[in-house]
Parts: structure tokens; C-alpha cells; sequence
């Protein structure tokens, strides 16, 4: 399912301990530059759930380990930290994360209701409309 998307797609994580919470930073590639990111990884990805837009705010509102810049992850953000080996397919190097649906920023382009999500119990995306309520993890730009 995932051969396109796997042949493409190198993540590299390196662990980091800030304020007793554990941030994840990973270089991806898409055939894009590689872009690193900082993903939110504490007991909050495990409770906070709402809308697209809820997900969204909830983000771009989120202050943890002394930044302010946090967003939702894309769809290929998002895909680039499963595991499709696992069950759940959430790489192990987390310590937080359910066997959920996740949001991320993506819409579909053919449904402005619909956005994508990764479901984390199979690792597969998904569309779904923008009302479901699912799981958040947040990401930010590394440099």
C-alpha cells in the first residue's frame, strides 16, 4: 500500500528531552528538500480530540517546551511516522499515541469538507468530513 510513499519517504529521529516532555525531530523527503520537524509527543496526543478546525486551533495554540509555532501536520507528515510493521502503526519511538484516527492539515482537494487523516490502528489515510471528531498531534518546523 505504502511502496510509493515508502520508497520515498527517509525519516531520521533524534531523541530530545525538554522539560520532561519528549520531542521528536525528523527529517523527511518527498522528493521535496528535506524538511525537519518537531513533533509534540506527551500525554495530550493520547486525550485531546475535536473537529478539523478544533485540531487546527488547538495547535496553532499549543505553548510546549518553550515554543509558540506549533501546527497541524500535513498528510505526509503525519504518514512519515508510521510504522506499518506495528500494531498500532505509530513508530516506537513515541511514547504517547493511540490507536486512532489523527488529523492532519490536508484537505481533500476534491471535497473542501473532507479533510485527510492517518489512522494509527492500520496506518492508513484517510478523507473524512472536517466534523469528525479525531486525535491531535502537533508539529513544528525545525531548523
Amino acid at each position: 500500500m505504502f511502496k510509493s510513499l515508502k520508497a520515498s519517504l527517509s525519516t531520521v529521529f533524534v531523541s530530545l528531552l525538554l522539560i520532561g516532555i519528549t520531542l521528536f525531530i525528523s527529517g523527511y523527503d518527498t522528493k521535496k528538500p528535506a524538511t525537519k520537524v518537531l513533533w509534540q509527543d506527551n500525554i495530550e496526543v493520547e486525550t485531546i480530540t475535536g473537529t478539523w478546525q478544533e485540531a487546527m486551533n488547538a495547535c496553532e495554540n499549543l505553548s510546549l517546551g518553550g515554543f509558540n509555532d506549533w501546527r497541524l501536520p500535513n498528510r505526509d507528515e503525519l504518514t512519515s511516522i508510521v510504522d506499518i510493521k506495528r500494531i498500532p502503526t505509530l513508530q516506537s519511538r513515541f511514547e504517547y499515541g493511540e490507536s486512532a484516527p489523527y488529523w492532519s492539515s490536508s484537505s481533500n482537494i476534491d471535497n473542501s469538507s473532507d479533510a485527510w487523516y492517518v489512522n494509527f490502528y492500520d496506518g492508513h489515510n484517510y478523507t473524512g468530513t472536517k466534523d469528525n471528531n479525531f486525535s491531535v498531534r502537533c508539529v513544528r518546523d525545525s531548523q
